[in-house]
């Protein structure tokens, strides 16, 4: 998740790094969890479809 939270963002690897951080203290994770793609994209207000399209990963439809 960290290679694509610099692809997401273009920030360098150790800003990236402290997003990630920023993303799981706001989230409640520990810093052994993971942060998916689609919380990092809601955190960051990415327009989801545009920022699952430039990752290259089909976006997950959630459940209605």
């Amino acid at each position: 998740m960290l290679f694509r939270s610099v692809l997401l963002t273009g920030l360098s690897m150790r800003s990236a790094e402290r997003l990630m951080n920023e993303m799981r203290d706001y989230l409640g994770k520990k810093e052994h969890e993971f942060v998916s793609v689609g919380e990092a994209i809601k955190y960051l207000g990415l327009p989801a479809a545009e920022a699952y399209h430039a990752l290259g990963i089909e976006e997950i439809k959630a459940a209605s």
